[in-house]
């Protein structure tokens, strides 16, 4: 399983079909998931969740489960932290999320990689809550189910 970014769009590359999160909006192969809801994709099982007016993207690829927090301004309530239920990949938003609550929203939802999404500025204040001030950034986040790591780790994407 691969995870890049390319001018704003988030690229997740699997053995099945790629999906791609695109102005919010995320799309498997050529299906375009509507929101809200339970959907099977050509291999792909996604679930989405509705948080006030956006939808929450839990993407199982590969057997690693991708989480896409779209705009989120707020941690999560505990019913919502819930429906979206495990994450191993979490791609956390840096420019609607303060450094604390992005910190709390990783608390909540325990990921393996955490990747925030956002400018530099805002990422760098996330790192410094996260105590990962030195993190390397890199092209791309090549992983599998049997290689996540056993702490959470911080990856940031050129």
């Amino acid at each position: 399983m691969e995870i890049s970014l390319s001018k704003g769009d988030i690229k997740i590359k699997g053995k099945n079909s790629p999906a791609l999160v695109s102005n919010a909006k995320l799309s498997v192969g050529e299906f375009v998931v509507p929101g809200p809801g339970e959907f099977e994709i050509n291999g792909v099982d996604v679930v989405g969740v509705a948080v006030d007016s956006r939808t929450i993207y839990r993407v199982n690829v590969d057997n690693v489960l991708v989480v896409y927090l779209d705009n989120l301004d707020r941690k999560l309530t505990e019913q919502e932290s819930n429906q979206i239920g495990p994450a191993n990949v979490l791609l956390i938003p840096v420019e609607t999320l303060s450094a604390d609550a992005a910190a709390e929203v990783v608390a909540q939802l325990e990921p393996q990689i955490v990747v925030p999404i956002g400018n530099s500025e805002n990422r760098a204040k996330f790192l410094k809550q996260m105590g990962t001030e030195q993190a390397v950034a890199q092209a791309k986040l090549v992983t599998s189910a049997e290689k996540l790591p056993e702490t959470t780790t911080v990856v940031v994407l050129e």
